[in-house]
């Protein structure tokens, strides 16, 4: 996930970075977990009053506004701190949506290995994502 990516452009000297510490780091991602912590639980309420497919279709939308905009706005801190919260809220979104849709068409006895395999695969995805920032990095600054 981007999220730990965030303290490596903080920490890392100018031009590359913000030549920030770790507290200045810390302030990056602050909003990203205090966005967390609020909708996170305010997620499941909102599915159980609405269903599973509304929320997390608005999140995959929120998630995807705020990544766009992280690509296009990340010449400061603060932008990155602001656009951090609004993926935050889509993921807060997602998370709870899809797993109650992945448990919904899934037959009871095999519902355990259905959020088995789904917690596996969001893992082996937060992983190769590092990868393929770092690959891209790379290969755009050589270029």
């Amino acid at each position: 996930m981007v999220y730990q990516t965030i303290p490596i452009l903080v920490r890392s000297p100018q031009p590359l970075g913000f030549g920030g510490d770790a507290v200045s780091t810390a302030m990056v991602q602050l909003p990203f977990m205090i966005v967390i912590l609020v909708f996170a639980p305010s997620s499941g309420f909102i599915v159980s009053k609405i269903g599973n497919l509304k929320p997390t279709v608005a999140g995959a939308i929120i998630m995807t506004i705020g990544f766009f905009s992280l690509f296009m706005f990340h010449s400061t801190e603060f932008m990155i701190a602001i656009n951090l919260a609004i993926v935050a809220a889509g993921i807060s979104l997602i998370q709870v949506g899809a797993f109650n849709i992945t448990l919904e068409y899934t037959p009871h006895r095999f519902s355990g290995v259905s959020i088995g395999m789904s917690v596996v695969l969001v893992l082996i995805g937060s992983s190769i994502d590092l990868q393929l920032q770092q690959y891209t990095c790379k290969h755009i600054r050589s270029s």
